[in-house]
């Protein structure tokens, strides 16, 4: 309020029907979330791959002194050597790049899947259910690092396919429920093949 107040003194304005303007202004800036993982406390990695390329391409090339021998690195070396990651992951036949959006649609259905788990009654296979949890924490923590892996997703599949048969229709009827999550949509055909 006070902030408000000072700006609309110092700017002369007679009318005081700034507050509303300069609110809506700061939340669309600052929405209270991270734009990149979209939780409330960040859990990016220190840097992104994406603000990596940014970087690169924002400085001028006439502004960095090239020693004798070139640059060290070019923009691809560069990407190919603070990589963390892989470019694509395979699901059910499908090749999907590995993007922010895929990486948030990753967490989403793994707190869907954790969210049924939680719902499942001591029936069933504890061990599996506990070995479940496991692979889903730890695909979990890849994707909020951005450094999923074939070998985790492949992981994911094996143990699903492992589920006792209510079990598994369960985890497949929360995920279906995420109906535009492409990521769950390929999950679902993977252990239902």
């Amino acid at each position: 309020m006070g902030m408000v107040n000072q700006y609309e003194y110092d700017c002369n304005r007679e009318t005081r029907d700034l507050g509303p303007w300069l609110e809506a202004s700061l939340w669309a800036s600052y929405p209270g979330k991270c734009s990149q993982c979209g939780y409330t406390i960040c859990r990016c990695p220190p840097v992104l791959a994406s603000t990596l390329g940014r970087i690169a391409r924002e400085i001028p090339p006439e502004s960095i002194e090239v020693l004798p021998g070139g640059p060290l690195f070019t923009m691809h070396e560069a990407l190919q050597f603070f990589r963390i990651g892989v470019d694509e992951i395979r699901i059910a036949d499908k090749s999907m790049p590995v993007t922010a959006k895929l990486l948030h649609q990753i967490r989403d259905s793994i707190g869907e899947a954790f969210q049924k788990l939680r719902q499942l009654d001591d029936q069933g296979n504890v061990s599996l259910h506990i070995e479940l949890a496991q692979v889903l924490s730890n695909l979990k923590e890849l994707a909020t690092r951005e450094q999923i892996t074939q070998e985790a997703i492949d992981e994911l599949v094996g143990t699903l396919k492992k589920m006792p048969s209510p079990t598994m229709q369960m985890l497949i009827a929360g995920l279906q429920g995420l109906a535009s999550n492409m990521f769950a949509n390929m999950l679902v055909k993977a252990i239902g093949s």
